[in-house]
């Protein structure tokens, strides 16, 4: 099991917010007025004595909107299976992978969390080297190995499992990405599940998926970006879902940019998003999770299955992130040490 507690920051927040590299100079952006000072004008006492000055005056400032309530609260992710960051994950990590029959790849993955008194979220990101939402006639990048829409409802499907501070195992679940929950009647007069109706649903609701520790309830909501899709820019008569259907069209078939009208958002990554009840945890409190296997049938290197590899990786928090948390200690400068 993987603890994914976040790692101390030896950075200045004041650095990641205000620095940015210009072609031939360095270049200090003071919040919105971008007032500049040329630092590499300057000798290296006096950038030092410099910085320290901008950073005092910005740190100030920084503190006066959260005494005024300036800066906004994270917000609770959507759970809808679109990632999107400004939603308030607050915690990154690159995921590595281990193929079956393969090993190691150098692909990486995202798993990003966000955690309040009512649940943990989390977003799982497949990198779309190795899968995608593109399939059928438009498939990208996926050469001579063939895509069909019915692959990605056949039995696509990601485990993940929560432990909490004491290293107990409270929660395992196996999520469906997608599945077709119409009906047809065959030949004997029996009615039977038709995947490839076109009327879809996901995580639990799908017949791949699976609670093995904990309960279903302990789930509060879950949804995956093929899903999104569906829900936002398809339909019951849309050409992209169904039997034999294909993903938007693009540019060309190494290409992720849409060309068809009404398509431009088409979420081409594999994305897994729920959240689960924080009281699933107990007193011992959240204290990791793993991925344990993540079944795409097939993935562009022709196999059905990867594990996560080794360690979690954190991301390096986005600015943005960073003015949003409260606790990142503006008067001291640097960001917090998270237990």
């Amino acid at each position: 099991m993987v603890n994914i507690s976040p790692k101390t920051y030896n950075f200045l927040v004041i650095r990641i917010l205000i620095w940015r590299e210009a072609p031939e100079k360095k270049i200090l952006f003071i919040e919105d007025s971008c007032e500049v000072s040329e630092f590499g004008k300057l000798k290296k006492g006096d950038r030092e004595k410099t910085m320290k000055l901008e950073m005092t005056k910005i740190a100030a400032n920084l503190l006066v909107l959260v005494i005024l309530g300036g800066l906004p609260a994270q917000a609770d992710p959507m759970i809808d299976g679109k990632f999107d960051l400004s939603e308030g994950y607050t915690t990154g990590y690159y995921v590595n992978f281990n193929v079956e029959d393969t090993g190691p790849i150098s692909y990486q993955g995202e798993l990003w969390t966000h955690q309040n008194s009512t649940g943990l979220s989390v977003a799982f990101i497949q990198p779309k080297s190795l899968v995608d939402n593109s399939y059928g006639a438009n498939a990208v990048g996926w050469g001579s190995i063939a895509h069909p829409f019915d692959k990605l409802i056949g039995s696509d499907k990601a485990q993940f499992s929560f432990t909490d501070r004491g290293g107990f195992e409270v929660l395992n679940v196996t999520l469906d990405y997608l599945e077709g929950t119409g009906t047809y009647v065959d030949n004997k007069g029996n009615i039977k599940v038709d995947r490839n109706a076109p009327l879809y649903v996901s995580g639990l609701t799908g017949r791949d998926s699976a609670v093995d520790v904990g309960l279903a309830s302990d789930l509060i909501a879950s949804a995956t970006s093929l899903e999104w899709n569906y829900n936002n820019l398809g339909g019951l008569t849309d050409p992209h879902f169904g039997k034999d259907s294909y993903s938007p069209l693009t540019s060309s078939d190494t290409s992720y940019t849409v060309t068809e009208s009404g398509y431009e958002n088409w979420i081409f990554d594999v994305i897994y998003e729920f959240k689960i009840d924080s009281g699933v945890f107990g007193t011992n409190g959240f204290g990791g999770m793993e991925i344990i296997v993540v079944h795409d049938s097939p993935n562009k290197l022709g196999k059905n299955k990867v594990w996560q590899e080794g360690d979690l990786e954190p991301v390096p928090v986005p600015g943005a992130v960073l003015l949003g948390m409260l606790g990142l200690g503006v008067a001291g400068v640097k960001l917090r040490k998270f237990a």
